[in-house]
């Protein structure tokens, strides 16, 4: 079972736009999310409500702190995430391969290390893409 990047982006996007709107019984705004996410976290976790969007959006995944406040605070069901059939509509046509999905009788109660190396390969990448975005603002300000 093979898994991409961008899928676990779209599916955990999609978690947390299904748990903020059960959450706050309509939709809130990016900036509310991300207050509410530095108040419930004791002002220990700052995000932009620009984070906030890229998160919702499906272009980025937050780094480990965040996301582990937030299986917390939201209850993100992570099996949403990692754990999927090939017959779910959140997931875009051309991301889907029958050998990316699990039977959803097949769902384990833990993560097994294939998924936990998924989890640490999608953190990986969105550190990279983040000292990468660094360096670019860091060499236009030269």
């Amino acid at each position: 079972m093979h898994y991409q990047v961008s899928q676990v982006k779209i599916l955990f996007a999609k978690e947390l736009q299904r748990r903020c709107s059960e959450k706050y019984h309509k939709f809130p705004s990016n900036e509310k999310l991300a207050r509410d996410l530095c108040l419930t976290s004791k002002y220990h976790l700052k995000v932009s409500r620009e984070t906030i969007r890229k998160w919702l959006k499906g272009d980025t995944f937050p780094d480990l702190d965040c996301l582990l406040h937030l299986i917390g605070w939201l209850e993100l069901d992570m099996k949403n995430i990692f754990l999927c059939n090939k017959d779910n509509p959140d997931i875009p046509e051309n991301l889907h391969t029958e050998s990316n999905f699990l039977d959803s009788k097949d769902i384990p109660v833990e993560l097994n290390v294939e998924q936990i190396n998924l989890i640490i390969k999608v953190l990986k990448s969105q550190k990279t893409s983040q000292i990468v975005e660094m360096q670019k603002k860091s060499n236009s300000n030269l």
